[in-house]
């Protein structure tokens, strides 16, 4: 593993090379801003849990490159909820990569919005924000319910529970974006045989949703992913 410091110019160019391999373009000026935001993280992160990820070298390619996996499924100027964002994955690098998203970073602790908020006023993010709250609670919530076109979610709950959480969220037509590792085949069994139920309730019923899965490899590592991508279908035609 490289030894590497955040910020150099060699952390800056392992996150753009591994950004173009991906065929994702990155600028200098948003290789600096990812620089920034990592910056703070590991800072914070002496002082609270924001992750156990703390290599520079990992930091660039577990968090970073792993976020920006889902842009090219991301339309700009479109409205994106983050749930679970912790440290701000992948929201704030989707973020810093099409600014003109209006993102929305949901948090369950009020130690981690506090640090999205810092993050969000540093990098003067226009159109992002933090919110606190449990999902559950939010998706209820007017201001938030049918809002999006895309929800993202990296890390951070199985299928079985993250669809029903992240569908009252979803404009029509709109989806939900799971970055998944190794454990993806067995949730995705999972959700099958809900769908299969039949349960118009359960929010898994294949008039309801469609599933695709697109499965990759992050740069400068051996880890094989996958994006998730979970449509919602329109039944009002």
């Amino acid at each position: 593993m490289q030894k590497i410091n955040i910020p150099s110019e060699e952390w800056k160019k392992i996150v753009m090379e591994g950004a173009a391999s991906m065929g994702i373009p990155m600028n200098d000026g948003q290789a600096d801003q990812l620089t920034a935001h990592c910056e703070m993280l590991l800072a914070w992160n002496r002082k609270m849990n924001l992750t156990a990820i703390i290599d520079p070298y990992e930091v660039a390619v577990k968090h970073v490159l792993d976020s920006i996996a889902p842009a090219r499924w991301i339309e700009e100027e479109t409205a994106v909820l983050d749930m679970g964002s912790g440290g701000g994955f992948p929201g704030i690098p989707l973020k810093i990569l099409k600014p003109s998203l209006a993102m929305t970073l949901v948090d369950s602790s009020v130690k981690k919005v506090s640090f999205l908020k810092h993050v969000i006023r540093t990098l003067k993010l226009e159109k992002g924000e933090a919110v606190y709250g449990r999902l559950e609670a939010l998706g209820l919530l007017e201001v938030y319910r049918e809002k999006y076109q895309t929800v993202v979610s990296r890390s951070f709950a199985p299928l079985n529970r993250l669809i029903p959480w992240g569908l009252p969220f979803l404009a029509p037509h709109g989806r939900i974006i799971a970055l998944k590792g190794k454990n993806v085949d067995k949730e995705l069994e999972e959700v099958n045989l809900l769908m299969n139920d039949g349960s118009q309730k359960s929010g898994f019923h294949p008039d309801q949703i469609s599933i695709k899965t697109e499965y990759y490899q992050l740069p400068g590592s051996d880890m094989e992913r996958a994006l998730v991508v979970v449509e919602k279908k329109d039944r009002s035609v």
